[in-house]
């Protein structure tokens, strides 16, 4: 009875994040250009923290909870590449643009994904110089003299409390479904999506293609990076006492394996990368049928990956 609660306060959390999400963007919106640590940080940590915390959950093999924080986050970058194409023409962005940046973190995190497929296996040292990439690149993307959003006075104020409150709520959704047995592990996972998925969608609707392309692709980033991170570091506690006490640590070495199963996952995160460009030269029922086409697919995947989670 305990878990079916925790899965309704798991939900209640998600469905309260979005609206204040739909809020605080829309607002921000309407009054100028929300500014690069909303996009960059705030939104992606928010969305991608429940799925890349599940990282955590993972004992020897990637398999089942690490598909949710490593693959889930980078089916969420491609739902964000369907969105962009699909909204191209309807909404037109304003003053936005993707740096270079951003195009090589992403690329980055794809290339080590796919790496890390064909070794087949993670290691602590490995898992450690992720971690410290995934802390460079969130630390790069937080400039100190930029607030969440570029409205002024009151309406600063309010909306940057939103965004507070929506990632507030996102890190709350993430330690409550670490809560949750996993006999639910499945409907909690699958809540996680959704909720990826819906946030991703708001943020296309309302601010327009090169803005959610922005922020999945960061989801995807950070899911890819943080994921392993948390990995590693469940693995390195114990690993520092062991050594502590005997000074022999040479076997928890070791994080986890079965990472061939990410091989398709780091060819989308190559290949979302490459989006900015698409995003150009598609238009009007082009881009509509091509979105569409995409966003049936990473909806299906991910569905198909659900499915494959052990219910118990």
């Amino acid at each position: 009875m305990l878990w079916w609660i925790l899965l309704l306060v798991q939900a209640t959390l998600a469905v309260v994040g979005l609206e204040l999400l739909r809020r605080a963007f829309r607002s921000t919106c309407k009054a100028s250009s929300p500014k690069g640590i909303t996009l960059d940080v705030v939104l992606p940590i928010a969305i991608v923290f429940p799925l890349a915390l599940q990282a955590t959950r993972v004992e020897n093999s990637v398999s089942g909870f690490g598909w949710i924080a490593i693959g889930g986050p980078v089916v969420c970058g491609l739902v964000a590449a369907g969105c962009s194409l699909i909204v191209s023409k309807s909404i037109k962005d304003q003053n936005d643009s993707l740096s270079a940046f951003s195009i090589v973190m992403w690329l980055a995190s794809g290339v080590i994904l796919l790496l890390l497929a064909a070794a087949n296996e993670l290691t602590i040292p490995v898992g450690q110089c992720v971690f410290a990439i995934a802390a460079i690149s969130l630390w790069l993307n937080t400039p100190t003299d930029q607030l969440p959003n570029d409205a002024g006075d009151n309406d600063q104020d309010r909306n940057s409390a939103g965004f507070s409150w929506v990632l507030g709520l996102g890190v709350a959704q993430a330690l409550v479904a670490l809560f949750i047995e996993k006999d639910l592990a499945r409907i909690s996972s699958t809540l996680m999506m959704v909720y990826a998925i819906m946030a991703l969608a708001i943020v296309a609707s309302l601010g327009g293609p090169l803005r959610v392309l922005r922020v999945g692709g960061w989801v995807a980033c950070y899911g890819v990076f943080f994921a392993i991170g948390f990995m590693t570091l469940m693995q390195l506690v114990p690993m520092a006492r062991v050594v502590l006490n005997s000074g022999d640590g040479e076997k928890y070495i070791h994080v986890a394996k079965d990472f061939w199963i990410f091989a398709p996952e780091s060819v989308m995160l190559i290949a979302l990368a490459c989006f900015p460009m698409l995003l150009k030269r598609l238009s009007g029922i082009s881009g509509l049928i091509w979105g569409g086409g995409v966003l049936v697919f990473a909806i299906a995947w991910c569905v198909w990956k659900l499915a494959l989670i052990p219910a118990g």
